[in-house]
């Protein structure tokens, strides 16, 4: 038995031991392989029957002189751990023979070529459908002008308001020449004369009443709808009826061909 050779395998499974359990949730494989090949060796050098008869008595007697001192270190309290000791890089003493082991490198396997898909063709497009005519679209209601009644009680003062002499004068045919639109008709100080005077300064009320009389047909349906401005705004008053005429015989024109 080659005690000097054991001694140092000894040496190196207790170094590759302790870099093991320094972190033990990393270890190697190539690590687990040498500690192999260490027991490996190490059992080899105890195995040959010849040598270990030589040495079986010296072996006991360091064996008990171990054991003697185990006893005596047991019987003392145990000192605290030391504190872990931060792990040092590990040197890895790698024997020829695993040497070998590891630079001969296995075939890698050739690269299965999985088939090309190819997607189906797609499916035939539906005919289409053919477009629905379109509905002829409703023809648009025309609303009636709302004509207003006359009132039943009318004054002889808004009646007198009503009563047109013939024109005989050549001024007085002009100023009877019809117009389209009553609200292009009048200037802008008779536009606010007007306002003032027979609508009470109101011009909502005045637009209203253009807008009205724009929408009539014929003059009979304007005169109904005059009277009761007349009647709400007293145009028959001695101050109101000459402008009142004015304005009355202006709205006239509107239906003259």
């Amino acid at each position: 038995m080659d005690l000097k050779k054991a001694k140092i395998l000894i040496s190196k499974v207790n170094t590759l031991f302790q870099s093991m359990s320094a972190d033990e949730t990393s270890i190697a494989p190539i690590e687990k392989d040498l500690m192999r090949s260490y027991l490996r060796d190490l059992y080899e050098q105890f195995h040959n029957p010849a040598l270990q008869d030589t040495a079986s008595a010296p072996v006991s007697e360091k064996e008990d002189e171990v054991e003697e001192i185990w006893i005596e270190k047991a019987s003392a309290p145990a000192p605290p751990p030391p504190p872990k000791p931060k792990p040092k890089p590990r040197i890895i003493e790698i024997p020829d023979s695993l040497k070998e082991r590891i630079e001969v490198k296995k075939p890698e396997p050739a690269p299965v070529q999985e088939p090309k898909y190819t997607p189906p063709p797609p499916p035939p497009a539906p005919d289409p459908e053919p477009e629905p005519e379109p509905e002829p679209a409703p023809a648009p209601e025309v609303s009636k002008p709302i004509v207003a009644a006359r009132p039943k009680d009318l004054s002889e003062d808004v009646a007198a308001l009503f009563e047109m002499s013939k024109a005989t004068e050549l001024s007085e045919k002009l100023s009877e020449l019809p117009i389209r639109d009553l609200t292009k008709a009048m200037g802008l100080n008779e536009r606010i004369f007007t306002i003032n005077e027979l609508f009470g300064g109101d011009q909502d009320a005045f637009d209203s009443a253009l807008k009205q009389l724009n929408s009539v047909e014929d003059f009979d349906d304007a005169r109904n709808y005059l009277m009761t401005l007349a009647d709400k705004f007293a145009w028959g008053s001695k101050n109101k009826s000459k402008k009142a005429q004015n304005f009355i015989k202006l709205v006239r024109r509107r239906y003259q061909n």
